[in-house]
C-alpha cells in the first residue's frame, strides 16, 4: 500500500509538472507577442497594403525628417566659396551631432510619456524654420565672421530639432503594421540620394550664374521638403487607419498585461504547491 501511495504521488507531481511546463510556454508566447505589431487585425495591414497614399507619405516623412542635415552637408563647394580657410563641413557635422546626442540623451533619461503630436510637429516647425532661414540669411549683408557663427548656431539648432523627431517618431511608426516601418526607413535610405539629386539639379539649372544662386534654390527646395514632410504628417496623424492602429494597439497590450500577470500569478502559486508536495 505504501508503494501504491508513492507510485500515485509521482504521477501527480508529474502531472503538475507537466502543467507547469505549458504554463511558462504560454507565458514565454505572451512574452514574444508582447510588441504586438504583428498581432493587429489583418483588416489593418490590408488596409495600409491597399493605401498606396498613406505609404507614399510615410516614405516620404522618412525622406523628409533626416533632410537637414543632409542639406547642410552637401554644399561642400559653397562653403569652401564663403570659408575658404575654414572646414566648415566638419564642423557643421561634428555642431550637428553633437547637439543631437546631448538633446536624445537628455530626453532618453528624463522618461515619462512621448507627446508624438507636439515633439515630432515640434521638431518638424523648427526644420523647417531654420532651412528657411539659412539661404534668407545671406541677403542681410552679414560680416564673415558673424556668418559663421550664424550658420553654426543654425546647425546646432537644427541637430536639437531633429533630435525631438528622432525620439518620437519611429516610436509613432511602431504603432502600425510592419510595412509601414519598412516604408519609413525606405524614405530614410532615399533621403541621400534625393538631396544629391536637388544638389545636382540645381548646379545644373543655375550653371551660368554660379554656385551661390544654386545654393540658395537647393536651400529652399530643402525647406520645401521639409514643409511637404510637416504637412503629410499632420494628415497621417488625422488618418482613420492612424486611430484604428493605435486603439488596437492599447487594447492588445492591456490584454497582453492582463494575461501575462494571471501566468505570472499562477506560474508562482503553483510552484508554492510544487514545493509543499
Amino acid at each position: 500500500f505504501g508503494a501504491l501511495c508513492a507510485c500515485l504521488q509521482k504521477v501527480a507531481f508529474c502531472d503538475k509538472l507537466r502543467l507547469a511546463t505549458k504554463q511558462a510556454t504560454n507565458l514565454q508566447a505572451m512574452v514574444v507577442r508582447r510588441p504586438s505589431i504583428g498581432a493587429l487585425p489583418s483588416v489593418l495591414i490590408e488596409a495600409l497594403e491597399v493605401d498606396w497614399k498613406l505609404h507614399s507619405a510615410i516614405v516620404f516623412i522618412g525622406i523628409g525628417y533626416v533632410f537637414p542635415f543632409l542639406a547642410l552637408t552637401q554644399p561642400v563647394d559653397y562653403w569652401k566659396i564663403l570659408f575658404p580657410k575654414e572646414t566648415l563641413d566638419f564642423e557643421i557635422s561634428a555642431v550637428y551631432m553633437g547637439s543631437n546626442i546631448v538633446l536624445l540623451t537628455f530626453l532618453m533619461l528624463s522618461g515619462g510619456t512621448i507627446n508624438f503630436q507636439r515633439r515630432i510637429v515640434g521638431g518638424l516647425v523648427g526644420q523647417l524654420v531654420v532651412l528657411a532661414f539659412i539661404p534668407s540669411a545671406s541677403f542681410l549683408q552679414l560680416d564673415l565672421s558673424t556668418n559663421y557663427s550664424v550658420i553654426l548656431g543654425c546647425t546646432a539648432a537644427v541637430g536639437l530639432a531633429t533630435a525631438f523627431v528622432d525620439s518620437a517618431l519611429i516610436s509613432f511608426i511602431s504603432n502600425y503594421p510592419i510595412r509601414a516601418q519598412a516604408a519609413l526607413q525606405t524614405g530614410i535610405g532615399l533621403s541621400s540620394v534625393i538631396a544629391s539629386l536637388y544638389r545636382l539639379t540645381t548646379k545644373a539649372a543655375l550653371i551660368e550664374r554660379g554656385i551661390a544662386p544654386a545654393t540658395l534654390l537647393f536651400f529652399y527646395l530643402a525647406a520645401a521638403t521639409s514643409l511637404i514632410c510637416l504637412l503629410l504628417f499632420v494628415w497621417l496623424l488625422h488618418h482613420e487607419v492612424t486611430d484604428k492602429c493605435f486603439d488596437s494597439s492599447l487594447d492588445m497590450r492591456h490584454e497582453c498585461d492582463l494575461e501575462t500577470a494571471k501566468l505570472l500569478s499562477g506560474t508562482v502559486l503553483f510552484g508554492q504547491e510544487v514545493r509543499g508536495a
